[in-house]
């Protein structure tokens, strides 16, 4: 299949330039489940200059997580040098004198941004 004959899922268009960035800060987890109930079970989200997948069954994340976890990128902005010094590198204690609190909007979504794991409590 080439690229011009190629679907992509479906998702909510978003604004021009944040995309769904706006969405995700009013209420997460309402615009996550209402994503799954009006998209289905692979939803397609921009988030600002990013692309996004919503896995909505658990075969789906099995599938990305598990199978095939090679060949999918999974927190990007997480590995991002810009904001964490050595960002490949296990070190869980960076988060104790407060990391969180003092990083940009949107430069740190907890678990993903839960695309993952509210999503299956989502699922219809």
């Amino acid at each position: 299949m080439d690229k011009s004959t190629r679907r992509l899922p479906p998702g909510p268009k978003g604004h021009f330039l944040l995309g769904n960035l706006p969405e995700f800060g009013k209420d997460l987890l309402g615009f996550i489940t209402q994503c799954a109930r009006e998209y289905g079970d692979i939803v397609r989200l921009r988030l600002a200059n990013r692309v996004a997948y919503l896995l909505n069954h658990p075969d789906y994340m099995e599938y990305v997580l598990v199978t095939n976890h090679r060949n999918f990128v999974k927190n990007s902005i997480h590995r991002s040098s810009r904001y964490f010094p050595d960002p490949e590198a296990f070190m869980p204690d960076r988060w104790a004198d407060g990391l969180a609190k003092r990083l940009p909007k949107y430069a740190y979504f907890p678990f993903g941004a839960a695309l993952a794991s509210v999503s299956a409590a989502a699922s219809p």
